[in-house]
């Protein structure tokens, strides 16, 4: 199982942690009375947009009149929130996946994505200017980077520079409810 989370995944996961804080800490009368000023409020996005948006994990729904189709669920990571936080059936009916995959739909939309700059790109560049290429100093310390990659014979391999920037650079997303509203038509 890939261990990669989309970011508007992830920042959904993390309104909707905010979401089950604060209806229990909100000490209101339903879970549906808390939910009913987000800071989502007005933000363009509905569950129905996981299969546009491709978000989650594909699965193949079977339609009784017609072919199959593949649609995107967050359903495995619902459940794990569930567990997590020991909701109860009357909290699942409001912090249901319905709404979870409403936040990651509006994420998604509403959202910036960012791909952080990786160092090492950065670092093997001032390397090469301050110490040359095929150097001692940068062969030392390029058998020194291919081993912290896993290189058994201390070898820098085709692509390891890719692996690098891989593991050190990570993709965010944000969301401006002001700057979102006012480049959504859609919102009121």
């Amino acid at each position: 199982e890939s261990r990669d989370v989309e970011p508007s995944v992830a920042l959904a996961t993390r309104m909707f942690c905010m979401a089950v804080t604060q209806c229990r800490g909100a000490n209101r009368s339903t879970t549906a009375d808390c939910l009913s000023n987000g800071f989502w409020k007005g933000l363009c996005g509905s569950s129905s947009d996981m299969t546009a948006l491709k978000l989650g994990r594909p699965i193949q729904v079977t339609h009784t009149n017609g072919p199959s189709s593949t649609e995107y669920t967050l359903n495995h990571y619902y459940i794990k929130l569930t567990k997590l936080f020991s909701l109860t059936a009357q909290e699942q009916q409001h912090l249901s996946l319905d709404f979870f995959q409403m936040l990651a739909a509006m994420s998604a939309r509403n959202g910036f994505d960012i791909r952080t700059q990786s160092p090492f790109s950065t670092y093997y560049n001032a390397l090469l200017r301050k110490h040359g290429r095929g150097t001692p100093v940068h062969d030392a310390i390029k058998q020194q980077v291919a081993q912290a990659l896993g290189s058994e014979n201390g070898t820098l391999e085709r692509g390891m520079d890719r692996a690098v920037n891989n593991r050190v650079s990570c993709d965010i997303v944000g969301i401006f409810p002001l700057t979102a509203r006012m480049n959504h038509s859609c919102c009121s």
